[in-house]
């Protein structure tokens, strides 16, 4: 058995094991070398890592372990009095910190400043995103091609805080593309906890998609980060640039979506897509024009 302790447990992973007898609570659905996500008994999702990234769903733990030499697919995962064992890992509970996501509160008064002050910036974020996310592999560019196209039937739609349209465009995309967490979904994940937050704050209507269609088109867990998402639970880093945002902060805004583009092989920029189109329809709402920089012409593919 491989010891290791917690360093940070996500809220939202503190009330689930609160909720649990000891004993059998779910099994580990997929491993990576960082990463295990596991599917509880009560079907929530528990995300283990070994990055430093918070989340209300993560446990991070110390450690150098490689995960898929110590813990097997659909293995019984038990919560013991001050543990949590997964296989032959054993993650030691006590002392760890508790992750709090900081509420909204009474913010937003400043948004529609801090959208004007930053237009020319998010323009030339989307096209630089754009170009990043540019990708020979035929299964990238595929998805890549359909999110540029969505990208700009949601920008040209006469209506463009009907959530119904809105929804419809982004359904098409749910599982689109290759990686574990395909890109039409972390494009998905990065516009919903934008559009979602900021709606909110401008008496608009959020867009929610239910877990039965999303399981139709991608896998349980990308699905479950998609839910968590729009009912605004994220990582710590986007949800300080959503704070920033709201707080009319354009310059912390931008230092905490910095760090999105190197998570994983694709879905940081993926998500950055989704983050900046969201904030470009939101500003549109709010009479702020987005500079558009031929964001969606003469790119490759």
């Amino acid at each position: 058995m491989i010891s290791v302790k917690a360093k940070y447990i996500g809220l939202n992973v503190k009330e689930i094991l609160d909720e649990e007898e000891t004993g059998v609570i779910g099994k580990p659905v997929n491993i990576f070398k960082n990463t295990i996500y596991i599917k509880t008994s009560g079907n929530n999702l528990i995300v283990v890592t070994r990055k430093n990234v918070r989340a209300p769903i993560n446990i991070n733990i110390m450690g150098r372990e490689d995960f898929r030499l110590c813990v097997k697919p659909f293995k019984d995962t038990r919560l013991m009095d001050n543990s949590l064992e997964i296989g032959n890992l054993e993650i030691d509970l006590r002392n760890a910190d508790i992750y709090r996501q900081s509420l909204l509160g009474d913010t937003g008064l400043h948004l529609k400043s801090a959208l004007f002050k930053m237009r020319r910036q998010v323009g030339l974020a989307l096209k630089t995103v754009s170009i990043l996310m540019y990708n020979e592999d035929s299964a990238w560019l595929m998805a890549y091609k359909e999110i540029r196209k969505a990208a700009e039937e949601m920008f040209n739609l006469e209506e463009k805080f009907n959530p119904v349209e809105v929804k419809e465009i982004l359904g098409n995309l749910v599982g689109l593309g290759p990686g574990f967490t395909p890109t039409g979904d972390d494009f998905i994940r990065g516009f919903l906890i934008i559009y979602n937050a900021l709606s909110r704050k401008t008496g608009g209507d959020v867009v929610t998609f239910n877990e039965d269609f999303l399981l139709t088109r991608t896998n349980w867990a990308s699905a479950k980060l998609i839910i968590h998402e729009q009912n605004l639970s994220t990582d710590e880093f986007t949800w300080g640039a959503v704070s920033s945002l709201l707080q009319g902060n354009p310059e912390g805004f931008f230092q905490w979506i910095l760090n999105l583009p190197p998570i994983g092989y694709t879905s940081g920029l993926d998500k950055s897509m989704g983050v900046f189109t969201a904030i470009k329809l939101i500003s549109s709402r709010l009479n702020v024009k987005i500079r558009d920089l031929d964001i969606l012409n003469n790119l490759p593919g």
